[in-house]
């Protein structure tokens, strides 16, 4: 099951965060776009954040689309497929 948060205001920008879990695995998406920009115009910076449980360790890996997290030029739709390091 996924949630989506949505912030109308962060640090001038408009973010949607999504987070999916499934068993011990959580992928959180956050995208940030200027306000008014449609989902699926390519506008948005994303970045996934993956966090995997196993026993009482969490392993937290943090990347961008695209890679370097300083690109408005993805769409807020795209995000489960874009390529991300």
């Amino acid at each position: 099951m996924a949630l989506i948060i949505y912030k109308d205001d962060f640090n001038g920008y408009k973010e949607l965060i999504e987070e999916t879990v499934t068993g011990g695995t959580t992928v959180t998406y956050v995208g940030q776009a200027e306000k008014g920009t449609a989902t699926n115009a390519a506008k948005w910076r994303i970045k996934r954040i993956t966090e995997v449980v196993v026993l009482t360790v969490t392993t937290t890996t943090i990347e961008f689309a695209g890679g370097s997290g300083l690109e408005f030029k993805y769409a807020w739709t795209d995000r489960a497929s874009l390529t991300y390091a």
